[in-house]
């Protein structure tokens, strides 16, 4: 199974919020707790699917991660240009077409954003409000145990 990852809005507020403690206003502040979902569920993969693919080499991406889940990640999507309906769906798109090249259409897959207008309506997204939390965490952890 294949995670599909934002980073700004999911591994960390966008902006600093005055009602979180200062822990969690920090730059990859969620990260230890989605990486304690990966460690339990190790059959997912990670793609990331964020902006930051755009600046950050490959290789970088995967020292985000401690070191026991580096191999996790696995890819990042494909940028692709705007379609006709503005970008309404365009993460969704660029991760069908990963996994299209990747030879992994069939493969289930989900996605962490806290944008549902990267990903059409009926998308398997867990969303994030401004972060991994205890509620997203909750949420995901319920949709991967339909897959043990």
């Amino acid at each position: 199974m294949i995670l599909f990852l934002d980073i700004d809005g999911v591994l960390h507020p966008v902006f600093p919020r005055e009602d979180l403690p200062d822990e969690e206003n920090q730059l990859l502040s969620y990260l230890p707790r989605l990486e304690s979902v990966l460690r339990e569920y190790s059959f997912l993969q990670i793609v990331v699917a964020s902006d930051w693919r755009r600046r950050i080499a490959f290789d970088e991406l995967r020292n985000i991660f401690t070191e026991d889940l580096r191999n996790r990640l696995i890819g990042i999507t494909p940028t692709l240009e705007k379609m006709g309906d503005g970008w309404i769906g365009h993460r969704q798109r660029e991760a069908l077409q990963y996994l299209e090249t990747q030879n992994l259409a069939d493969e289930m897959w989900i996605a962490l954003d806290d944008d549902p207008d990267n990903w059409l309506p009926d998308a398997p997204l867990v969303l994030c409000n401004d972060g991994f939390r205890t509620t997203e965490e909750a949420i995901l952890r319920n949709l991967l145990n339909k897959f043990r």
